[in-house]
C-alpha cells in the first residue's frame, strides 16, 4: 500500500475518534476601548468594553480604567449602548460587581436588581450627537431623557428597582472620593453582565456602535467615532484527551508500515 493512501486511511480511522474529546480550547472576545476629556470635570474619563461568547450566551464585562481618584457625577461609569447585526432578542440573565466600594464587602457581589437592561427595535436616541439609534442598553442609571426612556427592565426578576442617581455605577481601581451629588453604594472596577438567547449565526464582529455612558444623562458619553474596537481570537488547538485519542490511528499506520516491511 502506498504511504500516501496509509496515511489518509490512519487519519480516516483517528478523526471521528477525535471528534468524540471535544472541541478543541477556543478564546475569543471583542473588546471597544473609550477615551475622552470630561467637559465638566477636566479629566480624562477612559472605559472598557469585552464581549465573549460561549454557545448561546453572551458575556459583557464592563469596566472603569480610569486611574484618578477624585470623581465627580460625570465621570462616574453608569452604562453602556451598543448595536448587535440583527437585532437578536437577548434576555438579561445576571449583573455581578467586582466588588463594592461603600459598604467595603469583599468579593463579587450580585447588582442584578440595580442595572436595567432593555433592547429597543427602534434604538435608543438622544438630545446629544453621541448616542444615536444604538438599541440594546445596560445601565445602573435610569435615562429618562432617552427616546423610549430607558431604566425599567432589570436582569433576572425583570424589574431593575433601583436605576435613580448613580448607585452601583462603576469608579476605577483609584477610586477615593467623589464631588457633588451623593452617589450611594459604588462599585469598584467592573461589572460582568451575562445574556442568553443569542442566535447560532452570531459572531463577535456583529457588534458595533459602542457608546459609555456617564453620569446620570446621557449627554456624557463617548461617542462611538472615538471608540475603538478590536477581535481577537485564537486558534483551536487539540485538547489532552483528543490527542490520546489519535493513538488508534498512528497505531494503525504503524500495523500497515510493518506489514508493507514483512
Amino acid at each position: 500500500m502506498r504511504l500516501v493512501t496509509r496515511i489518509a486511511l490512519a487519519l480516516a480511522l483517528s478523526a471521528p475518534l477525535v471528534g468524540l474529546g471535544g472541541h478543541g480550547a477556543r478564546a475569543t472576545a471583542a473588546t471597544f476601548d473609550g477615551s475622552f476629556t470630561n467637559p465638566a470635570s477636566s479629566q480624562t474619563d477612559t472605559a472598557e468594553a469585552v464581549f465573549s461568547v460561549s454557545g448561546q450566551e453572551l458575556t459583557l464585562v464592563l469596566t472603569n480604567t480610569s486611574t484618578f481618584g477624585q470623581y465627580q457625577n460625570p465621570d462616574v461609569l453608569s452604562g453602556l449602548f451598543f448595536n448587535i447585526s440583527g437585532s437578536p432578542a437577548l434576555t438579561g440573565v445576571s449583573a455581578t460587581a467586582s466588588g463594592l466600594v461603600d459598604p467595603a464587602t469583599a468579593g463579587p457581589q450580585d447588582v442584578s436588581h440595580a442595572w436595567a437592561f432593555e433592547q429597543s427595535a427602534s434604538g435608543y436616541t438622544g438630545g446629544a450627537a453621541t448616542l444615536q439609534q444604538t438599541r440594546y442598553g445596560v445601565a445602573a442609571a435610569g435615562f429618562s431623557s432617552l427616546s423610549p426612556s430607558f431604566g425599567k427592565s432589570g436582569f433576572g426578576s425583570g424589574k431593575a428597582d433601583n436605576t435613580q442617581g448613580l448607585d452601583y455605577s462603576i469608579v476605577g481601581p483609584d477610586f477615593r472620593s467623589i464631588k457633588g451629588n451623593g452617589a450611594g453604594t459604588l462599585v469598584e472596577d467592573s461589572v460582568t453582565f451575562l445574556f442568553s438567547g443569542l442566535p447560532q449565526s452570531f459572531s463577535l464582529s456583529d457588534i458595533s456602535d459602542v457608546v459609555f455612558a456617564y453620569g446620570t444623562a446621557p449627554d456624557y458619553t463617548v461617542a462611538a467615532a472615538s471608540t475603538t474596537g478590536t477581535s481577537t481570537s485564537s486558534a483551536a488547538v487539540p485538547e489532552p484527551a483528543s490527542l490520546a485519542l489519535l493513538l488508534p490511528g498512528l497505531i494503525t499506520l504503524g500495523l500497515f508500515r510493518r506489514r508493507a516491511a514483512a
